[in-house]
């Protein structure tokens, strides 16, 4: 994520830290992005939640039904010492 990060930056995109909260509307299009201590004015705005997305149903007055599952993680039982690393 960090090299992601520079490679944008190197290519003069300004990267924003900081939890949203909301999007600003005008005539039923999005004009803003509402962080917790600032705002964001923008044109297009991409909603990139994952399994979180459903989150975002108020902001666009629109029902998401996504919804974040368990299941990701496998645990094995195996003979022997534990494995002393993760291993993704």
């Amino acid at each position: 994520m960090l090299a992601l990060t520079k490679a944008a930056e190197r290519l003069s995109v300004t990267v924003r830290h900081g939890r949203v909260t909301g999007l600003r509307r005008e005539g039923g299009r999005v004009t803003g992005v509402i962080l917790e201590r600032d705002a964001v004015a923008c044109s297009t705005v991409l909603l990139a939640l994952g399994p979180w997305s459903s989150e975002t149903s108020a902001w666009i007055d629109v029902p998401i039904e996504v919804r974040p599952l368990k299941g990701q993680i496998l645990r094995l039982q195996a003979p022997g010492p534990p494995v002393a690393c993760s291993v993704g």
